[in-house]
């Protein structure tokens, strides 16, 4: 049945046509004359990770000094709306306007990054404040991903908390995190390709390449020699069994993590209310994390318990091919649905862009649920999801 929904909702995949400007940003235009709007998204390549001695949480900053409320009225007044991220290997920015509008968001964007790097001291202070706003926000509901990454990262820059351990300095250089250089924009949605292209090259190509970001040194991601755990306050109880991954092993450990959500959540049943699977693929490998919401007066470490036991299951025994096309289907379908978005289509192919060289990758991520062999998994179970990070979220 999951396959044939997948099927049905399966369309002749959108055009996607990639360039470079000479500046070295990445171009990525995703045309589709259904949509009733257009999504500009600029993906700019390192993030947290790339976050300095003595400049922790300054790719946060300069994701914050990229907000500018002049740019952003402007923005509203055109009926979209705009919004940002610094992730832990990026940042990034996505506006969403009606069809018309693309010239005036395409010169807005190519005027925020002026924006960020000349900002004032005023502003750099505010944008600070702002910072350690949300890190106080996040010491009380944010503490389970918190020991998460620690436990998972030791030591690596993957590890690097984006709002830092400390404010970071006003005085900040950030123009290196938003360079052109290590940029992809992407346009997705109603317009016109040709005009499109042109209006890039109008208000993107001149600007300067900028200097390649100075990234952390990091070695090869290997599977854990020992388990880690934790348990911290949490205002919704849960249990968080989470794995440090390399690149090449993310496809069946993806596949691996939905097999056992699937088993644990059948074998649960209400002493937990959700059972799911968060996974992040980057450039060297990622982390997944299998998390369990507790129900009322259930015990996390009980839901710790079952995950550990599936997860011991499939390291010891095959993968029976019905759970294999199960979790393989629901994979598939839940990239048909999302891409269905253009927010998520943005960020998507900008992703991909930015991990694998090319963005019309829409149906080879499709295909590689399905290449993905029983064998495969239990072999990434048993070298991946052996020795896991264990954190338990408890209410006070």
């Amino acid at each position: 049945m999951i396959a044939a929904v997948a099927v049905a909702l399966a369309a002749s995949p959108l055009p996607v046509h990639e360039a470079q400007l000479a500046n070295g940003m990445a171009v990525v235009l995703a045309p589709d004359a259904s949509a009733s709007a257009v999504i500009v998204h600029v993906r700019y390549e390192g993030g947290a990770a790339a976050d300095l001695p003595g400049c922790g949480g300054c790719a946060k900053l300069a994701e914050r000094l990229l907000h500018s409320p002049e740019l952003d009225a402007q923005i509203d007044a055109l009926g979209g709306w705009s919004s940002s991220e610094a992730a832990i290997d990026h940042i990034a920015t996505t506006v969403h306007v009606p069809p018309g509008a693309l010239a005036r968001a395409l010169w807005l964007e190519s005027e925020r990054v002026a924006h960020a790097a000349d900002a004032s001291a005023t502003t750099r202070e505010g944008a600070v404040a702002e910072i350690a706003a949300e890190r106080r926000a996040q010491d009380a509901i944010g503490r389970v991903a918190r020991a998460v990454q620690r436990l998972s990262w030791q030591g690596d820059p993957y590890g690097h908390l984006v709002l830092g351990a400390a404010p970071p300095p006003t005085s900040a250089d950030v123009r290196g995190y938003l360079a052109p250089a290590h940029a992809t924009l992407v346009i997705a949605g109603r317009f016109d390709r040709a005009r499109a292209d042109e209006l890039v090259r109008r208000y993107f190509a001149a600007l300067p390449a900028g200097a390649p970001i100075a990234e952390a040194r990091a070695e090869a991601i290997r599977p854990r020699a020992a388990t880690g755990a934790d348990d911290v306050f949490d205002p919704i109880p849960k249990a968080v069994v989470a794995f440090a991954f390399a690149a090449e092993a993310a496809d069946a450990v993806e596949l691996a993590a939905r097999i056992v959500a699937s088993r644990v959540a059948r074998k649960l049943g209400g002493r937990a209310t959700d059972v799911h699977v968060e996974l992040e693929r980057r450039a060297r490998g990622g982390d997944l994390e299998i998390v369990a919401v507790a129900a009322p007066h259930v015990d996390p470490k009980e839901l710790a318990a079952a995950i550990e036991a599936e997860l011991a299951r499939l390291r010891d025994a095959p993968v029976a091919p019905d759970d294999l096309a199960g979790a393989a289907n629901t994979l598939d379908l839940d990239l048909v649905i999302a891409f269905e978005g253009l927010a998520f289509r943005a960020a998507e192919l900008a992703s991909w862009r930015a991990l694998y060289g090319h963005a019309d990758r829409f149906d080879a991520a499709r295909r590689r649920a399905h290449d993905v062999t029983a064998q495969a998994v239990q072999a990434a179970a048993q070298t991946w999801l052996a020795n896991d990070v264990r954190v338990l979220g408890r209410a006070p």
